[in-house]
């Protein structure tokens, strides 16, 4: 009987053995250090403290996430002996920033996702309790380098339509704008607003974004029309608006004979006036918007003689004698009586005028 019941409990450990060593673990037998009872076994690894492990070590940019993972769970081998036995999973995970506490994830999880936003030193623990009472420790260490500070200069410029602007980033070793273009320097001619943005990477690789708005203006077009030209009256100038700007507040500056010299300056006038003698001159307009935007034009003008019409003295002459009065000229007459030629008849008593037109819209009477 004594040799039947060894064989029975020789055949016991050999089972036991062939799966405890499938999960990579050792048994002893209850009842001192080396004693093995059926049905009641002690396991090595069922201890009881803390164990600590660094299963990983990572270099990463702050912004990154990140998936941890505790690796090999502590198996329940009270549960592998008796499948019966609820499995134990005391699992949580524990974040901390050099030596503070920074965050605590109280999750039962084998893995999680975290963010890391901040640079720093990070310990990621994950810690499984066995049913001893000991706490398997898995830690990965995270270095979280910081990114780029990044700036853009000018910062939201305002310019007038039509000027090359010319960007320029700092705080990194490489660069690429919003369209694909590289380099830390970036020219563009914006016609309207627009928000322009780049990346830069600094040795690490790690990168960080900034933008600039650049504010267009308009440039006032300096268009302008003038009155009829003729050196008896003054010329008037008037400003026509074919731009978007305010012309209320914007100054203008007329130079009247295109010689450099400004001859009439004015805030929201958008009139002028000069008197010319008869020839041709070229007269410049300036104007200048409250942001700075300035539009010029210089166009010519002719300036034009009016006629010349004598019809000499007053006259008496008897009844019945004619007296001729003449003009001067033969097209562009209107005499008092309605006729058109160059000269009239007059028999009877009586004021008369005549009005010249020379063709140029320039009249004298």
């Amino acid at each position: 009987m004594k040799s039947l019941k060894f064989i029975s409990i020789a055949l016991i450990a050999i089972f036991v053995t062939t799966n405890i060593a499938n999960a990579q673990m050792k048994l002893q037998p209850k009842g001192g250090s080396n004693n093995l009872t059926k049905g009641n076994l002690n396991l090595i690894d069922c201890f009881t403290g803390l164990r600590e492990e660094v299963v990983s070590t990572r270099t990463i940019c702050a912004g990154t996430e990140q998936i941890f993972d505790n690796g090999k769970r502590i198996i329940d081998y009270k549960k592998l002996i008796d499948p019966k036995m609820k499995e134990s999973n005391n699992h949580e995970w524990v974040i901390k920033k050099s030596k503070s506490l920074y965050k605590e994830e109280r999750i039962k999880k084998d893995r999680i996702t975290h963010k890391f936003d901040q640079a720093g030193e990070y310990d990621v623990m994950s810690e499984t309790k066995n049913r001893c009472g000991g706490i398997d420790r898995k830690i990965h260490k995270v270095t979280v380098l910081p990114n780029p500070n990044i700036s853009v200069t000018p910062l939201d410029p305002t310019v007038c339509i039509g000027t090359e602007v010319i960007l320029t980033a700092f705080g990194a070793v490489s660069y690429v704008w919003q369209d694909g273009t590289t380099g830390f320097e970036y020219k563009t001619t914006p016609t309207v607003q627009t928000t322009y943005t780049v990346t830069g990477t600094d040795g690490n690789g790690c990168s960080n974004d900034a933008s600039t708005t650049v504010t267009v203006n308009a440039t006032p077009d300096a268009n302008f029309f003038t009155s009829v030209q003729c050196s008896d009256n003054p010329v008037d100038f008037f400003v026509y608006q074919s731009t978007d700007y305010n012309q209320s507040t914007a100054t203008y500056e007329w130079d009247f004979e295109s010689d450099g010299t400004v001859d009439y300056t004015t805030v929201g006038d958008l009139t002028a006036s000069h008197q010319y003698a008869a020839g041709a001159y070229d007269v410049t307009l300036k104007i200048t918007t409250a942001n700075g935007c300035v539009g010029t034009r210089t166009a010519a003008i002719n300036v034009n003689s009016p006629p010349v019409v004598n019809l000499g003295y007053d006259n008496y002459r008897c009844e019945g004698y004619p007296l001729t009065l003449n003009s001067g000229y033969s097209t562009g007459v209107l005499w008092s009586t309605g006729e058109t030629t160059q000269t009239i008849d007059v028999t009877t008593t009586g004021t008369y005028s005549v009005v010249v037109d020379n063709g140029n819209g320039c009249t004298a009477s």
